[in-house]
């Protein structure tokens, strides 16, 4: 048994990390709205996770890359700039890559806090 994310492997299936993975991912880079309905369907996810599809093509990617796209548009176009492209390019990843691990511990943490372990 390997312990990863905080949880033991053996609990869960393979298809229900990916949908959590791809939900958190959302709410670190989906607008407001979007992030706002992502929540909600992770919210009480030991009985929601249940009702997740069988196949992981089932997801919505189209909206996915929609929401992932318009979110970080502006800020990876900067990287184009000849010249200040790479250092804006180096601050921007680092932003981003910051933000997605903030979001997925606070989203452990909301799952933790659900099962009663904090």
């Amino acid at each position: 048994m390997k312990i990863g994310f905080g949880y033991l492997h053996i609990q869960f299936s393979c298809r229900q990390v990916q949908f959590c993975l791809l939900y958190i991912f959302q709410l670190a880079f989906s607008s407001h709205e979007h992030r706002r309905d992502i929540y909600q369907h992770m919210t009480d996810w030991e009985t929601k996770k249940q009702h997740l599809p069988e196949d992981i093509n089932q997801f919505d990617w189209r909206s996915f890359q929609q929401e992932y796209r318009d979110y970080i548009d502006l800020a990876k176009m900067a990287q184009l700039i000849p010249i200040m492209g790479a250092p804006v390019g180096a601050v921007v990843n680092y932003r981003l890559l910051r933000k997605l691990g903030q979001t997925a511990m606070n989203a452990y943490r909301m799952r933790w806090h659900e099962l009663g372990k904090l």
